[in-house]
Parts: C-alpha cells; sequence; structure tokens
C-alpha cells in the first residue's frame, strides 16, 4: 500500500534563551507500520515546476539557491546511498527512472496556516517506508524570501525579516530525504525561519549529519566492522519516532512539515486528501 504523507514540522521563530540540546537531538520519520521513510534510489532529480515559479525572485536567483541546497546534503550524504541533482531548465523527460522531488512557488491560495514558510509532501510505501515522489512549496504568498548574491546579502537592511531561500531549501530537502527535526538549535533541521537579520542555522551541522548516517547509513567494508557498530550503535540510539509526536502513514493521511514563524501549534488530526 502507498501512503501519501507530508512530513510537516514546523519552523519557528521563538524568543528566549538558549537551551542545551540532547546528546541525540534529531528525528527520523517513520510510517504507521514502523518503517523509516527513505529514498531507495541512488539519485532524486530536483525540478523546479515551471508553471509555479516565483513571482518575486528571478529564476537564475531560485536556481541558484537550489544548486546550492542540493550541494549541501550532497557533500554529505554517505557515497553510493542517494545523490541530490537538479534537472536541466528544460525539464525531466517524461518517463524517466529517477524519482522526481517539485519544487513550487505559492502566491495566492495558500492551503495552510500562513505562518508557515513551506512545506514539503511526500508519498512513502506504508509498509517499506521507501519515498517515491516529494513536493515542496514555498509560500510566497505571506513570507519574503532572498538570495544571497555573489557575495552579498541580496536585500536591504529593511527586509532584515526576509527569510534565505537557499536555507529555506536545505531544511526542505531534509524533510524530503526523510528527516525530522531535530532539538539542537545548532542544526538546519531546528525547526525556525533563517531570516536575513541573522538566527538559525544556513547550513546541515553535526547533528545534521548523524542524522543523515542514522538513515543513509554507510555501507561497512569486509574488514570494517568497528565502524559497522558504531553506525548500528548511533542508528538504534536516535530518536526515531513519528512526525509531530504522533504516527503517520495510512491510506490519504496527511502530515505537516514546515517552517512557520509564531508560536507551535498542535499537531492536528490526519484528514483524508
Amino acid at each position: 500500500m502507498t501512503a501519501a504523507m507530508t512530513a510537516t514540522m514546523t519552523l519557528v521563530i521563538l524568543a528566549g534563551g538558549v537551551r542545551a540540546a540532547p546528546a541525540v537531538a534529531f528525528e527520523l520519520n517513520k510510517t504507521k507500520s514502523g518503517a523509516l521513510t527513505r529514498w531507495r534510489a541512488p539519485a532524486i532529480m530536483v525540478e523546479i515546476d515551471r508553471a509555479a515559479g516565483s513571482r518575486r525572485l528571478e529564476a537564475a536567483a531560485v536556481r541558484r539557491a537550489l544548486e546550492g541546497a542540493a550541494a549541501a546534503w550532497s557533500s554529505i550524504l554517505p557515497d553510493g546511498r542517494v545523490q541530490i541533482l537538479v534537472a536541466s531548465e528544460g525539464g525531466t523527460k517524461a518517463g524517466g527512472t529517477i524519482p522526481i522531488c517539485r519544487l513550487r512557488f505559492v502566491s495566492r491560495d495558500w492551503p495552510e496556516d500562513r505562518r508557515l514558510i513551506a512545506h514539503t509532501d511526500f508519498l512513502a510505501d506504508e509498509t517499506t517506508g521507501i519515498i517515491s515522489k516529494a513536493t515542496i512549496a514555498i509560500n510566497e504568498q505571506h513570507h519574503r524570501l532572498f538570495v544571497r548574491g555573489e557575495g552579498r546579502p541580496a536585500v536591504q537592511a529593511a527586509d532584515a525579516d526576509a527569510q534565505d531561500l537557499e536555507a529555506v531549501l536545505i531544511h526542505e530537502l531534509g524533510h524530503a530525504l526523510g528527516l525530522g527535526h531535530s532539538q539542537d538549535e545548532d542544526a538546519i533541521m531546528y525547526p525556525r525561519g533563517r531570516p536575513a537579520g541573522g538566527g538559525g542555522a544556513s547550513r546541515p551541522g553535526v547533528d545534521d549529519r548523524a542524522a543523515v548516517l542514522a538513515l543513509y547509513p554507510v555501507a561497512p567494508a569486509p574488514r570494517d566492522r568497528p565502524r559497522a557498530v558504531i553506525l548500528e550503535t548511533a542508528r538504534r540510539s536516535a530518536a526515531v519516532r513519528p512526525v509531530c509526536s504522533r504516527e503517520v502513514g495510512g491510506a490519504g493521511s496527511r502530515d505537516h512539515a514546515a517552517f512557520v514563524i509564531g508560536p507551535c501549534r498542535a499537531p492536528r488530526e490526519s484528514r483524508s486528501r
């Protein structure tokens, strides 16, 4: 059975003091049957939806941000497991064998809470947890975004609350890979926006790397047993828990993985698509 799941965890702009992160801060998503959600294919093709492009940012700038986000994860994903590629400007060919993750911008009729900056939907098999496709939606209706220029921010001081698109995409691609949120404030998967005025990680950190290795472990060499034991121990000790602290999955069930401005909201009940 294939289940439609939206890994919508919330990214929040928080106030208050810094709190210590637990030893294992990351979370991994799983289906109702307990399978971890991840890709089996060695490559994922991320494609910009030409029918739903940004109305405020130049296409070249969006592509630069997407390529930077894909490279940020590809540089730490284990060799031979899964790599993130960006489709050419002409798009992918019909009938291709590489799974697709589609990026789209929503400039009107945003269907979710207006505080959400973005969210990621994906289809995963209920039994195996294997993801077959994903969609990242950016809330351009209620939030301003920017793309950093060549060596300088492409925003004015008055736009200090505009969100860094590349950092937003790194976070959402993390959800598309199967990662949940992290309780480590230095992690890119920590649920917080990344405004131009500062605050929040803009690149994967130590906890994000640990999450990737737990979900996509390195295949051990014949004489690499100590490393294999270490990875297996890390994987078992990881906080493998359902999205929003509850089980997700099931035919037509829907959940949330996104950036939000404002206080965290309680998980909603699953609803049919």
